[in-house]
């Protein structure tokens, strides 16, 4: 009767454990479901081991990546030596034993184990579980308490369980990081290629409208050379032989005209490279790299004119195709020069006013007759001619513009400015980590 007794008590004490078991498990196990990194992790453990078992000392340290010689110590309770990171090495301790070992390492009394390491805390006796997953270590828990024979079979099978949690958590953390990770990359990537999608979109819908204009109005600007060349063809043949002086007087009309459909067409035909050509961005000097070429470019409109381009100082290096930005300079000056007021002297002053976000603005004035207010609007679109622009094909500033945008830059027209014309211009400032 004593002995069924007994054994109805010791069923009784493991039913209790049993429950307590589960419960502490389940409480861990929802802990680490709203952990956000493994710090919060490691210290619900802790916790647990705490308050829950009653422990009075525990340490759990990581391993740093596979195959490292060492342990870090990542949260501690109740340790007496100063509270800093403290590395202990695979193979050495008790600690390290149970790294080295992969297994539980279960001290009753730890003046009669060679392997226990004091490190200022009195302890009696200790226990270590390994934190593993598939065989590969993760790290180790650690704890030891003041009385001997102090940790039993169910510490050890509790601990066990927990540092598997623990294994499973940090797992689902670190892929969960890593997903994270690839995600944004994905979404980096995405809306890269999404804005190189829309770039190329306005760029298309940019070159239709070019493409549309540049088909009407070619066809428009070449019938009026060619009709002139019909007539004065067929004035030609009719005159051979009759009036020499008549005959010379068409043949030179032709000529010329057909000399200007041909300057026509060329200019056009250059229009199109620009647009389709690459852009070869360095490090470029506005002064070295594009004033000075196009001055000399200019050398005898200069001379012709009498005019004084000036810059003034504080322009940073550019990060821009320096060949298409002379281009730019060339047109905008020549305007400048060949717009002028007979009785004046034409000035030129380019001065970087403003750098702000990567971008220095220009200011170009210059003290000409200024823009005419009906060619303000449409100064900038292809084959558009002013009023005083007796010799061009209206495609001079048109160039400009596409150039200026195709570096993601801006050009425009200052309407307050009235003793000339005035245009700002905004370039990309060179940046040492390009």
């Amino acid at each position: 009767m004593s002995e069924s007794k007994n054994v109805r008590v010791d069923q009784a004490g493991a039913n209790k454990y049993n429950d307590d078991y589960f419960f502490i498990l389940s409480q861990y196990t929802a802990d680490c479901l709203v952990s956000e990194n493994e710090l919060k992790v490691f210290q619900s453990c802790l916790n647990i081991a705490i308050h829950k078992l009653g422990f009075s000392d525990m340490v759990i340290y990581t391993i740093e990546e596979p195959g490292a010689q060492c342990l870090n110590r990542i949260v501690s309770h109740n340790s007496i030596e100063a509270d800093t990171l403290v590395k202990v090495k695979i193979g050495e301790g008790v600690v390290g034993a149970c790294a080295e070992q992969l297994r539980p390492v279960r001290i009753n009394d730890v003046e009669e184990d060679p392997r226990y390491n004091y490190a200022g805390y009195p302890g009696k006796s200790e226990i270590a579980v390994p934190i593993m997953h598939d065989g590969a270590l993760l790290g180790v828990i650690d704890s030891e308490n003041v009385k001997k024979n102090y940790f039993t079979d169910h510490h050890e099978e509790l601990l066990t369980a927990m540092a598997n949690i623990t294994a499973i958590t940090i797992l689902k953390l670190k892929r969960t990081k890593e997903l994270e990770k690839i995600n944004k990359n994905l979404e980096t990537r995405v809306e890269e290629q999404t804005n190189v999608l829309q770039k190329a979109l306005v760029e298309l819908q940019r070159k239709n409208e070019s493409l549309s204009l540049f088909s009407s109005t070619v066809s428009h600007d070449l019938k009026s050379p060619l009709r002139t060349i019909s007539s004065f063809a067929e004035l030609s043949i009719r005159n051979i032989n009759k009036d020499e002086k008549k005959l010379t007087q068409y043949l030179s009309t032709i000529s010329n005209v057909s000399t200007r459909a041909y300057h026509m067409v060329n200019e056009i035909m250059n229009y199109g490279k620009i647009n389709e050509a690459s852009i070869q961005k360095r490090k470029t000097d506005i002064i070295r790299d594009v004033l000075e070429p196009v001055y000399d470019d200019l050398a005898a409109l200069i001379h012709q004119s009498r005019g004084c381009i000036s810059i003034l100082p504080g322009s940073p290096a550019l990060y821009v195709d320096p060949t298409l930005i002379r281009l730019v300079f060339q047109n905008l000056l020549s305007n400048s020069l060949k717009f002028r007021k007979s009785d004046q002297i034409p000035e030129v002053k380019i001065e970087p006013v403003k750098i702000n976000q990567g971008f220095v603005t220009y200011s170009i004035i210059d003290n000409g007759i200024g823009i005419d207010p009906m060619t303000k609007k449409r100064m900038f679109k292809p084959f558009h001619k002013g009023h005083n622009d007796k010799d061009g094909f209206g495609l001079g500033l048109a160039t400009c513009m596409s150039i200026v945008k195709r570096h993601d830059c801006d050009l425009w027209l200052d309407d307050s400015y009235e003793l000339g014309t005035a245009l700002s211009l905004t370039l990309p400032v060179w940046q040492d980590d390009l």
